[in-house]
């Protein structure tokens, strides 16, 4: 029997989230055979069903908008540039707060954790290389990001965890291969830390520039619950100093 595009990509999220049909039809409040019937293309499912299959699995705006155009649906949720005029409030929201926060680092990062934007400390902490390049690749790749780490250890298997989790809500594509792939190669010879359950709460860079040591904290922020894509896969990382020592650096790097 010919699998369909859609039938593929149902499959494709219901495994990488270990869920057995039996366990997803009852998430969707459907037959097993029914669920049998949509995946293996012997049913075509209608919006509301591929809705109710999307809210079960917990996908994100882009990966719905993907599995109706492969159940032959037009796309429920918007996507715009975040140059376009109809983002453009949010666009200044995130200027606004990256600027306020100078003179701490902080990313703008799209789902492939490539550079959107960055304020003023950040460009001087890990100078682009590039027009469009990926933190990932900044502070693990081979060069003074990743040498620059204390504890490379742990922040990059820390942050191989971190995509791992994000990549299980991604949509498929060519760019998170490749990007996982560059990722492992840079972990091949990094040896895992011993978890210590008496260690810190949170795994943060420490970083030692012209030999002074500078503990961080890193903290995540992210719009709400967004109906739009672009918005939705946008995330600003920031480094706080965790010490007196660390805040003069920064302020002393501002200037």
């Amino acid at each position: 029997m010919t699998t369909t595009a859609f039938g593929g990509l149902l499959r494709h999220h219901r495994q990488q989230r270990g869920l057995s049909q039996l366990a997803l039809a009852l998430r969707v409040e459907t037959t097993t055979r029914h669920l049998s019937y949509v995946e293996n293309g012997r049913s075509r499912p209608g919006r509301a069903f591929v809705l109710r299959v999307a809210d079960a699995l917990d996908l994100p705006l882009r990966s719905r908008n993907e599995l109706l155009v492969a159940a032959g649906l037009s796309a429920e949720f918007p996507t715009h540039p975040l140059s376009s005029a109809v983002l453009e409030p949010y666009r200044r929201a995130i200027t606004t707060l990256i600027t306020a926060l100078e003179p701490y680092p902080a990313f703008v990062l799209d789902p492939l954790y490539r550079v959107v934007d960055a304020n003023a400390s950040a460009r001087r902490l890990v100078p682009q290389q590039a027009d469009e390049w990926s933190l990932i690749d900044a502070l693990l790749g081979p060069g003074p990001g990743r040498e620059m780490i204390t504890n490379f250890a742990e922040v990059a298997w820390s942050m191989s965890a971190r995509l791992a989790r994000a990549s299980v809500h991604a949509p498929r594509s060519a760019e998170m291969a490749a990007l996982e792939k560059r990722l492992a190669g840079y972990l091949a010879d990094v040896p895992r830390p011993v978890t210590d359950a008496t260690g810190e709460p949170v795994i943060c860079p420490t970083l030692r520039i012209s030999g002074r040591l500078i503990r961080t904290i890193g903290m995540t922020m992210r719009f709400g619950p967004s109906r739009e894509v672009t918005l939705e896969g946008l995330q600003v990382d920031v480094l706080y100093p965790r010490d007196d020592d660390g805040e003069r650096w920064f302020r002393e790097h501002a200037s």
